[in-house]
């Protein structure tokens, strides 16, 4: 049976708790806010567990090590929506295993969004057009994509064991952006003459960043790559490596091994690219 979205409860005040309702109140649904901490919620106010019982769908917005103690918080007080799904990336269906066994259907809704503490607002408005990953038993499933779909994001079926590796990859293109965009400010920023400032090279590397995101999401990674790698330049790589610092330099020579990877997608041949794969053995 299809589970109703008349009511959808969102369970925690963190940042993507509170851009999950924003983003909801926007939609035909009716939203209910609930939270260990009322405070954190604002004006809209807290609803009681009871109330949040009767909601079709209850999505779990809390850190990964509070799962398990609200599900069992839940089932202590008798507070069973038809479907809970958690937010999320790492975990599968055990930390609401107490939930299961009480007869809710339960899975997991996860937006690959970034949702910083001062941007929830932002990130209300990146679900749209957003991939989230779902999982779950076939309601849970279900109800998730219903929900993928009123925020007018697009699901993606993750396997249940396969998250924690799903997780380290979405990890690894959010985070390790800013890791590689602060390396590159912070080393940047030594090639600055007076007057230009690290906060102007920031602007710039986060311009340039946007604009490679787009030709991957329009053209893909092959497609997009540019620059000394695909060309076979090793002195222009040579002298990379000598300029950065050694943090950004052990960055950079350990992303010459998928850059090489990708341009010999391109067509480069293996003679060209002899003098970079030298640069990684030295």
């Amino acid at each position: 049976m299809r589970t109703s979205l008349t009511q959808i409860a969102v369970l925690g005040s963190g940042a993507l708790a509170r851009a999950l309702g924003r983003a909801l109140q926007e939609t035909s649904c009716e939203v209910l806010r609930w939270a260990r901490d009322p405070s954190g919620l604002g004006p809209d106010g807290c609803a009681s567990l009871g109330e949040v019982a009767r909601a079709g769908v209850a999505l779990m917005a809390v850190s990964d090590a509070a799962i398990g103690s609200l599900a069992r918080r839940l089932v202590d007080e008798h507070c069973l929506p038809a479907v809970v799904l958690h937010t999320s990336g790492f975990h599968g269906a055990q930390p609401l295993q107490a939930l299961a066994d009480a007869g809710c259907a339960v899975g997991g809704l996860h937006p690959l969004v970034s949702v910083p503490a001062a941007g929830v607002e932002a990130a209300a408005r990146h679900l749209r057009g957003a991939t989230v990953s779902v999982f779950g038993s076939a309601a849970a499933l279900d109800a998730a994509r219903q929900v993928a779909q009123l925020l007018g994001a697009r699901p993606i079926e993750v396997l249940e064991d396969q998250r924690p590796l799903y997780h380290a990859a979405a990890a690894l293109a959010a985070n390790g952006l800013v890791a590689l965009f602060e390396l590159a400010r912070v080393n940047g920023a030594g090639a600055l003459a007076p007057g230009s400032t690290a906060e102007d090279l920031a602007r710039g590397l986060a311009h340039l960043g946007q604009g490679v995101l787009a030709n991957m999401a329009d053209l893909g990674a092959q497609a997009a790559l540019t620059g000394p790698v695909p060309r076979g330049d090793a002195e222009v790589l040579a002298g990379h490596l000598a300029a950065l610092d050694p943090e950004a330099r052990a960055a950079y020579r350990a992303l010459l091994v998928p850059l090489l990877h990708l341009s010999r997608q391109q067509g480069a041949t293996d003679a060209a690219l002899a003098p970079i794969q030298a640069l990684l053995e030295e």
